[in-house]
């Protein structure tokens, strides 16, 4: 009898939820579902380049409003390929590029369908196993691409491949695209 007396007592001191944390575990609820939705968008995105997310390192990206919003998607993270350590950016943060769920109207204008932070630099996206390889066999030949994505499938499929970030990224600034014909850049 003592036991069902206390089980009672127990049950009436939880109290409900004040208006403050019902709100907290509603925006929880919700932040959750938007989770999963952005999860299940970017293995869709990455299995339309024939690649799951053991294939090339991503992590999910919430939706943004403020000043430069976006509706979310996924980093696609860079390593050094001798360490294996989280590639910085000329700021000293990690250096990651986004891949935007849904393209949105950028500053310039465009539809922005990729990012990078403000600032970052440029790094080139070298997938597992494609440092090991040619350190294994200098002679073996290696390819570049334009996009991490397709680098990593390339590697995937045999073919050493180094992603660059994008055809827009590698541009000087305005006054000087100008270009002699025949001439050449340093990579």
């Amino acid at each position: 009898m003592e036991q069902s007396g206390d089980r009672k007592s127990m049950e009436q001191k939880v109290e409900p939820l004040s208006g403050l944390d019902a709100a907290i575990a509603e925006n929880r609820k919700r932040n959750e579902a938007v989770k999963l939705e952005i999860e299940t968008w970017m293995k869709e995105d990455l299995a339309r380049s024939g690649l799951t997310p053991n294939d090339i390192e991503v992590a999910a990206v919430m939706p943004k409003s403020g000043k430069k919003p976006h509706r979310g998607g996924y980093e696609i993270i860079f390593r050094e390929p001798e360490t294996g350590e989280e590639m910085l950016g000329l700021t000293g943060h990690p250096y990651r590029r986004t891949r935007y769920r849904g393209p949105f109207n950028s500053n310039g204008g465009g539809n922005k369908r990729y990012g990078t932070p403000y600032q970052a630099g440029n790094r080139c996206y070298f997938p597992p196993g494609v440092h090991e390889k040619l350190m294994t066999d200098p002679t073996h030949p290696l390819y570049l691409t334009e996009g991490e994505k397709k680098a990593a499938k390339a590697s995937l499929c045999g073919l050493p491949t180094i992603g660059l970030t994008g055809i827009w990224n590698w541009l000087d600034s305005s006054p000087n695209r100008q270009t002699e014909r025949g001439s050449t850049y340093m990579i």
